[in-house]
């Protein structure tokens, strides 16, 4: 299992448990050392009651999210996920303004850029890592959650500027939806030099507020 706060980390907090050879079996980033949050702990219990009691120390009051622990690796062991980054334009459509792997450090739990990963361009990644018939099939699925994601968000929420939708790609291509975070960063674009994806990232947002502006109605953002 894969356990996360339900709220923006950057990768902090995150567990994964597993079970082997009776015994239960945690790895996670150090709480308690902020000099070293990126250096892995591992700890062991013979009992699920023991394990219990120590999730519930370690988690306190805080909300997390169970997923199962995906194998979202290359096959040198390098952690990934990707980023796409979707906003409403001048017209007020919903758009791509850019995709980006992250890659974390060999052996590291996640991907994320504020535990020690770093972005690279996503097209290129893909081609070296998956055949064009299966890429094929993950750019269709991609297509499908950008396009219906937002929708069914703002159905719940209300309208909304931008999304970050973190995509995990299995090895034989299975894509999964990890999390959309409304408030995303931008760092990834930055990283792996895609100039236009960074401008549009910067500016879509204003050219968003001038057409709701200019259509009589106001806009809330934060």
């Amino acid at each position: 299992l894969f356990l996360k706060p339900s709220t923006g980390s950057q990768g902090k907090g995150v567990l994964k448990i597993s079970l082997g050879k009776k015994k239960l079996t945690i790895v996670a980033r150090n709480p308690l050392h902020p000099k070293e949050a990126n250096r892995l702990f591992v700890k062991s219990f013979s009992s699920s009651a023991d394990c219990q009691d120590w999730l519930q120390k370690y988690i306190g009051t805080r909300r997390y999210i169970v997923q199962p622990y995906l194998p979202l690796r290359t096959p040198e062991g390098t952690p990934f996920d990707m980023r796409i980054l979707v906003q409403k334009n001048g017209q007020g459509k919903w758009d791509i303004t850019g995709r980006a792997i992250r890659l974390g450090p060999i052996n590291a739990l996640t991907a994320n850029l504020h535990g020690g990963g770093r972005a690279v361009d996503a097209t290129l990644f893909l081609r070296e890592h998956y055949p064009p018939v299966k890429l094929q099939e993950i750019n269709h699925h991609l297509a499908h959650l950008t396009a219906s994601i937002p929708q069914v968000l703002e159905k719940k929420h209300g309208p909304l500027c931008e999304l970050g939708i973190d995509i995990g790609i299995e090895p034989q291509g299975k894509v999964w939806l990890l999390e959309v975070n409304s408030k995303p960063g931008r760092r990834s674009f930055a990283e792996t030099g895609d100039k236009e994806a960074l401008r549009k990232a910067l500016t879509q947002p204003v050219h968003y507020a001038n057409f709701v502006l200019a259509n009589g109605r106001s806009i809330q953002y934060g």
